[in-house]
């Protein structure tokens, strides 16, 4: 299993984020990380939530109620699980995801297992592991890419490095 040296994020980060829908406010999300009880595989792991919900006065127009979870290999930088609770406007799903990352398999909530490449990121922990990239020596114009299993498929991943800015 691999390991990714980086200092990128840490338990008790916290992120909160408002919402708006063109000039209204329109709801809030948080992203928060803590350390989880447990060990998989003898490995530390870290617990990611990340929750969005429209505001009460939006609800009438567009209700949303989201919650993913991932719970993330501190030094590897990959998921072991993956929960996703949404509900919007309406539309509801759950999935779960069992990442087998020592043998490359993914098992959803249905016990279908399906084939993906080591390191596999779900769609929480893909923002996390961006974090960890290491821009230092990009070129402007570099593209960075990395898998991710989202709704039973593989996805690239593509980040295009643009310049810096102080």
């Amino acid at each position: 299993l691999r390991n990714v040296e980086h200092s990128a994020f840490n338990a008790g980060e916290v992120l909160k984020y408002k919402l708006a829908y063109g000039f209204i406010n329109a709801g809030e999300a948080t992203l928060s990380v803590s350390k989880a009880e447990k060990k998989i595989h003898g490995r530390d792991i870290l617990h990611m939530v990340g929750e969005g919900r429209s505001i009460s006065a939006f609800d009438w127009f567009f209700k949303v109620r989201d919650r993913y979870e991932t719970y993330m290999d501190e030094k590897g930088a990959f998921p072991w699980l993956f929960v996703r609770r949404i509900s919007e406007g309406g539309y509801n799903k759950e999935q779960d995801y069992k990442f087998f990352q020592n043998n490359g398999t993914v098992v959803n909530q249905k016990e279908e297992e399906y084939e993906v490449p080591h390191g596999v990121q779900d769609m929480l922990s893909a923002f996390y592991f961006a974090r960890t990239l290491d821009f230092q020596n990009a070129k402007k114009g570099q593209v960075f890419e990395f898998p991710a299993f989202v709704d039973e498929e593989i996805y690239p991943v593509r980040m295009k490095f643009v310049g810096t800015k102080k």
